[in-house]
């Protein structure tokens, strides 16, 4: 919930109070005309009774609340499967209904694909930590394969992983944090089915 808080925060609406909150101290300081102290300005500020000091840090104080906010969540990928990305190829990727290269107002609104879903092959010789890194920061099933380098000769195991394409960057650091050796594969899968992805049965 924090995270979707925030994320809100930072593309749309901390702007928008930014505007309002300078709105008002334009308007408090210009109008009926300019305050000729700060005095004056503060006075300005005042709600009823309400005296101008408390209202004007009330309002610098929430807006500092948001701000807060907005950058204390910044870190956070707990939903990071669930986020369609600002910008990318085959996510947001207009759909040619019509003939020709014209997108039209139809293309547009023509329904979004299900986010692509992959699977990952990571060849390590560290697959307790690489494994748990993963639990805890995307919190996908791991399955491990036993495999051999047949140019080293060495064994290794490899995990394989399931995930969605908004999940590839968070794999890539979590692997890399236990082992910067290792070797990822990802590759587009046809269908995933089970927990976390579409159902088995269909009802």
């Amino acid at each position: 919930m924090w995270e979707a808080f925030g994320r809100r925060l930072r593309r749309n609406y901390l702007w928008i109070f930014l505007i309002l909150f300078v709105s008002w101290m334009g308007k408090s300081y210009l109008f009926p005309q300019p305050a000729l102290s700060v005095q004056e300005f503060i006075q300005r500020g005042a709600i009823g009774p309400i005296n101008g000091v408390v209202i004007i840090a009330l309002g610098i104080v929430y807006h500092i609340f948001l701000l807060l906010i907005a950058i204390g969540t910044v870190g956070m990928t707990q939903a990071s499967g669930e986020i369609l990305p600002r910008f990318g190829g085959e996510i947001g990727q207009e759909h040619d209904v019509e003939s020709g290269s014209t997108k039209s107002l139809r293309a547009w609104l023509y329904p979004q694909p299900r986010r692509k879903q992959l699977l990952a092959l990571i060849i390590t010789d560290k697959a307790e930590a690489v494994s748990n890194r993963i639990l805890t920061d995307l919190r996908r099933g791991i399955t491990a394969l036993s495999g051999k380098g047949m140019y080293t000769g060495q064994d290794r195991s490899v995990l394989m992983c399931a995930l969605t394409v908004t999940e590839v960057h968070n794999l890539k650091s979590a692997v890399a944090k236990e082992d910067p050796q290792a070797f990822v594969i990802v590759s587009p899968a046809q269908e995933v089915l089970g927990r976390g992805f579409n159902p088995l049965e269909e009802k």
